[in-house]
């Protein structure tokens, strides 16, 4: 089988004969394969050549893989459709919490804010109503001072001093 290669490969201007397509239409054909072989190794490989075995068995093997690939992204896919559903629902309830946490805080925040404020508005009003009684009883004392000021002046020019 030796010479029988060696002279395939003696006269390379030799095309390979036309070889049977496979039929499940997987990976190389027979006719790629003995061209490949011829430009790689300078080897033209007969159609009743043992290694073409090898063809159908790789082309069945890749099927198979491909399939198991396509099971297994389906099934993948599925786990990170639920994993990833979960996680969403998680992050929602999460965020949800600590929206209405904040919210509630917020409202406590400013409720004490206001009631401060509130506070300090009384304080401040008291303050104000203090100062206003102040202004007026300063305004009757002035008021007072004035008219004795007035009399006692009527009184030295009347009775001169």
């Amino acid at each position: 089988m030796n010479d029988k290669h060696a002279n395939a490969a003696a006269s390379s201007s030799a095309t390979p004969p036309a070889m049977p397509a496979l039929p499940d239409g997987v990976g190389l054909s027979y006719e790629e394969l003995a061209s490949r072989l011829a430009e790689k190794s300078r080897v033209i490989v007969s159609p009743d050549d043992p290694i073409l075995m090898m063809v159908p068995l790789c082309n069945a093997f890749l099927e198979e893989e491909r399939r198991l690939m396509e099971r297994h992204k389906r099934a993948l896919a599925q786990v990170m459709a639920e994993k990833t559903g979960g996680f969403v629902d998680s992050v929602k309830q999460i965020t949800d919490d600590l929206g209405k946490t904040l919210t509630a805080s917020a409202v406590d925040s400013l409720s004490a804010g206001l009631a401060a404020h509130r506070q300090g508005m009384e304080r401040q009003n008291a303050a104000l109503q203090q100062h206003q009684a102040n202004i007026r009883w300063w305004g009757l004392v002035a008021t007072v001072s004035a008219l004795l000021n007035i009399v006692l002046i009527v009184f030295f020019l009347l009775h001169g001093r």
